[in-house]
C-alpha cells in the first residue's frame, strides 16, 4: 500500500513533456476562432449606427425575398407583407432557446 500510494503521488506530481495537441481538438478550435472573428465583426457592424441601418435593410429585403417565394409556391398573386425587423428585447430572450446568435 505504501508503495502504491508513492507511485501515485509521483505520478501526481511528475511532468509530461511529450503531450501534443489531437487533430479533434485542433478543428474545433479553429472553428471556434472563425465564430469568433465572425461575431465579433458582427458586433463592430452592430455599433455602427450607419452599418446598422444596412443590416436592418439586408434583413428585411431577405425576409421580403422569402415572402414573395413562398406566396409564389402556394399559387397565390396578392401582396404578402414582409414581417418587419424588431428591436429586441436581450433581457427577455431564453438564452437557451437560442439555436443562431447573429439571428436575434
Amino acid at each position: 500500500k505504501i508503495l502504491k500510494d508513492w507511485i501515485f503521488a509521483k505520478k501526481m506530481t511528475q511532468r509530461v513533456t511529450d503531450i501534443n495537441v489531437g487533430d479533434r481538438f485542433k478543428e474545433l478550435s479553429t472553428n471556434w476562432n472563425k465564430s469568433m472573428t465572425q461575431w465579433k465583426h458582427l458586433q463592430m457592424q452592430w455599433k455602427d449606427p450607419a452599418k446598422r441601418k444596412v443590416m436592418i435593410k439586408k434583413k428585411e429585403d431577405k425576409l421580403k425575398k422569402e415572402a414573395e417565394e413562398k406566396s409564389k409556391e402556394e399559387g397565390k398573386e396578392e401582396a404578402v407583407e414582409p414581417e418587419k425587423v424588431e428591436e429586441v428585447d436581450f433581457d427577455a430572450i431564453d438564452i437557451e432557446g437560442v439555436e443562431d446568435i447573429s439571428d436575434l
